[in-house]
């Protein structure tokens, strides 16, 4: 609120935009997801008025990832594909790529369109290896879905020990795409073999 008494109209765009972020950000980790949307379709709106594509990719971007945490699949695929299209046309950062295709992996994969979801993978993976950012709970829940177990495992161990060391809760799609695969794996491996996975992970 002493923020948004700061802001002076005239100032650049890019101070408006980070303040609606910000609001948009404390809205959704109250998970007031509804509120937390209307600011980050401002964002995007205001967004699309600048001469800025990182400004417009990241609020974009953003967008994806709320609509994908609050549930709402269907519009996050959209909105992603879409964004997927477009940056094909005019690349934007590697740091905002390999997000968007590791959220269209993720969204395709809670799907269950597993075909679309390994595509995004296919065309992500070079982005993800470029930024050595690689989004272990989307991999982990689309080999599950694939029914590669053994890999689902691996991952799953590399995700626990990440998860040990830095200790980043993850956000509500995360949460989803990890009980899901985690519950998965769990009754189709003994616990012998699991254990081993894991610990190799």
């Amino acid at each position: 609120a002493e923020a948004r008494t700061l802001i002076k109209p005239e100032w650049p765009t890019e101070f408006h935009i980070h303040m609606l972020r910000r609001e948009a950000a404390l809205a959704s980790a109250d998970r007031r997801y509804s509120e937390a949307l209307a600011l980050m379709r401002a964002e995007v709106k205001l967004s699309a008025t600048t001469a800025d594509w990182r400004l417009q990719v990241i609020a974009r971007n953003n967008l994806v990832d709320l609509l994908w945490q609050s549930g709402d699949l269907d519009e996050a695929a959209a909105q992603a594909q879409q964004l997927a299209i477009d940056l094909r046309a005019r690349p934007a950062a590697i740091s905002d790529t390999d997000v968007l295709y590791a959220n269209l992996m993720g969204i395709y994969s809670e799907m269950n369109r597993l075909e679309e979801a390994a595509v995004a993978a296919r065309e992500g993976l070079p982005f993800m290896r470029r930024s050595h950012s690689f989004f272990l709970e989307e991999w982990a829940h689309l080999f599950w879905r694939r029914g590669q177990l053994d890999t689902a495992a691996l991952l799953l161990g590399a995700l626990d020990a990440a998860s040990a060391r830095f200790g980043r809760p993850p956000q509500a799609n995360e949460q989803r795409l990890i009980v899901s695969a985690r519950a998965g794996i769990e009754s189709a491996l003994d616990p012998g073999t699991l254990t081993s996975y894991r610990a190799t992970g």
